[in-house]
């Protein structure tokens, strides 16, 4: 242990910080490494040199999606011991596992709130002092205006029938970030959290699956003045690296990933320019909703530059073309 490439100092107290810390010989688990975003976490890890170690449920899925010469540590977020077990020895976890259903909003406050909770206990009981938690930009509470870092996040609340479907994942993750923040101070964890708005990449399950079935038709109804953010899985990623080496800039702050505020027509011309199959005839129906999230403090901080939409669609298209029918 004693021949890593890294000051060993930078990953504990932010008092103790010196400097910029390199990844390479680093360990570093991932919790939900097998999901959408986990993927891409685990992959940019390897690229940099770091010891990256899966965190899962089910090992059997984690030999299937994830290169072999990634370490696999099985624990489940309702279980505080065996993630201590997961955590014992690394340099950094990013916790990234979560849960989104619209079906049942008590899974996913009991899974986001408790897990994190269990996640930070770990954390302490094995000693770790430097963390990363993915949380979102749903964590703010609607707003017309533009949210920055310093705006407050959703209260915690009894979700009522119908606003639970739609609130429990944005006040899961609010109260989620809250018990993470005050962990950190309690047990002098060096922590970042980054809430990314529209997480998008070639094989996103919800908003490029819904554009392409959008365009299917030769005439679609087609949602207008719709803004969203989008940002590519790997750019999110990237940014969790960039936090990891910087940690100096990055602890104890939270950084907003909106990528490029865009309205979904603008998609849906992006993936008719990069090749993908598009209506000949999109109706407008009118939908004026916008998520805008000001990202000014990652670029400026951590030197951040997500891809432009165009490379997204691009690739996008490429390798959704080459999946089998």
């Amino acid at each position: 242990m004693n021949d890593r490439a890294f000051d060993e100092a930078a990953w504990c107290a932010p008092a103790r910080y010196a400097g910029r810390v390199e990844l390479a010989h680093a360990s570093v688990a991932v919790t939900g490494a097998t999901g959408f975003l986990g993927e891409y976490l685990v992959a940019a890890l390897r690229a940099r040199g770091a010891h990256a170690i899966a965190v899962v449920r089910n090992r059997e899925k984690a030999e299937r999606v994830l290169p072999r010469d990634v370490e696999l540590r099985v624990a489940d977020l309702a279980d505080t011991p065996a993630l201590t077990r997961a955590f014992h020895g690394v340099d950094a976890v990013i916790a990234n596992a979560a849960v989104i259903s619209f079906r049942n909003p008590a899974l996913t406050m009991r899974t986001n709130v408790e897990g994190t909770r269990n996640v930070f206990s770990a954390l302490a009981h094995a000693g770790v002092h430097r963390a990363v938690l993915i949380s979102s930009s749903a964590a703010y509470p609607f707003s017309l205006a533009e949210s920055d870092e310093n705006t407050p996040l959703r209260p915690l609340r009894k979700l009522s029938f119908l606003g639970g479907f739609a609130n429990a994942y944005g006040v899961s993750k609010a109260e989620a970030e809250r018990i993470a923040w005050r962990a950190a101070e309690n047990h002098q964890i060096a922590l970042t959290t980054f809430r990314p708005c529209g997480i998008t990449g070639p094989r996103d399950p919800l908003l490029l699956a819904t554009i392409e079935r959008f365009m299917r038709p030769l005439v679609t109804p087609f949602p207008a003045f719709t803004e969203i953010g989008v940002v590519h899985a790997g750019d999110v990623a990237g940014a969790v690296m960039l936090a990891l080496t910087q940690p100096a800039i990055a602890s104890g702050r939270a950084y907003n990933l909106q990528g490029h505020t865009v309205t979904l027509w603008q998609i849906a011309d992006a993936w008719a320019r990069a090749g993908g199959h598009a209506a000949r005839l999109r109706v407008p129906i009118p939908v004026p909703f916008a998520m805008r999230y000001d990202d000014t403090r990652v670029r400026r901080e951590l030197g951040w530059l997500p891809r432009s939409l165009d490379a997204i669609l691009e690739e996008a298209v490429r390798v959704r073309s080459l999946r089998p029918e």
